[in-house]
Formats: structure tokens, sequence, C-alpha cells
């Protein structure tokens, strides 16, 4: 008994994206690749296509930081909170507590909160984070200087972080 292969003629695909194109397209339906261009528009093309994708993954990165952060913030707040409330003298460490349990719910809900929109969220605790520090410095003002460097560094990330979602949100 004889087998027969049958050869399925292979569609063709954009040399940019790899999205299927029909043979009449004169640009990819997916990235616009031009693909009955000339060498130099199709070199062109391609490293424009190269630079966004190599921004955005940078991007995601700075706003993946942040929501990162965002959550760090949370625990570090949980943590302060513990260390606040156990070591309170005057009767107040309930009430610490409990208030830096719910700083920490709201900055892990603007965490998940980062996931549809970035820039609110990442801004909304941007801010929020910066009027935390300036009521714990209004309160003590040796209070800013505690940390300094985490503080620093928590605020670069989630500068970054808007920086980038602003781009995306420009993008849009």
């Amino acid at each position: 008994m004889e087998s027969y292969t049958t050869i399925v003629p292979k569609k063709p695909t954009c040399q940019c994206c790899k999205y299927e194109v029909s043979e009449n397209d004169s640009f990819c339906n997916n990235c616009g690749f031009p693909l009955n261009g000339t060498d130099e528009e199709k070199g062109k093309f391609i490293g424009r296509y190269l630079t966004q994708k190599n921004q955005k993954t940078e991007i995601d990165s700075q706003v993946k930081s942040a929501r990162t952060t965002l959550f760090v913030v949370a625990g570090l707040t949980v943590l302060g909170g513990l260390l606040s409330g156990a070591t309170d003298k005057g009767g107040d460490g309930g009430i610490i507590l409990i208030a830096s349990l719910i700083i920490a719910v709201i900055f892990c809900g603007l965490a998940f909160w980062s996931n549809k929109n970035p820039f609110g969220a990442l801004l909304t605790g941007l801010i929020m984070y910066v009027s935390l520090l300036i009521l714990g410095t209004i309160d003590n003002p040796l209070e800013l200087m505690r940390g300094i460097i985490v503080k620093v560094i928590i605020i670069s990330y989630m500068v970054k972080g808007v920086i980038g979602a602003s781009k995306v949100r420009g993008r849009e």
C-alpha cells in the first residue's frame, strides 16, 4: 500500500513580526511592515520596530519594579507598625498597628490596581508615600533621617515607574 504525503504550501508571514499576511498585502496588518518595500525601507522599519520593542520592555520593567515597590512599602509598613506597636509605652500600640495595617492594605490595593491602570496607581502610591513621610516628619523631625537610604530608593523606583507608566499612557 502506497502512502501519499500531502504538501501544504506554507502561508506567507511578515518578516518583522511573523504575522500571517496575504500575498496581495503591501503592508503587514499587524505591525505595518512594508512587505513590498525596498531593502532600505524594510531595514529602517525593522530598526524602528526593534527600538520601540526595547523601549516597551524597559518601560514594562520600570512599571513592574514600581509595582513591586508598592508591595515592599506595604510590607515595611506592617513591620514598622508591629515594631512601633510593640515598643509603644503610651498605650497606643493597638491604634498604631491598625493604622499601619490599613495603610499596608491600601498600598497592596494600589499594587494590584497598577495592573489595570499603572499611571494612576503608581502616582497615587508615590503621592501617598511622600505624604506619609511629610506627616511623619511634622510629628517627629528626626523621622525623616531614619532609613533615609531606603526612603530614597523607594521614591526613585516609584518615580521611575510613574515616568514609565506615563509613557505607556501617552501611547494609548
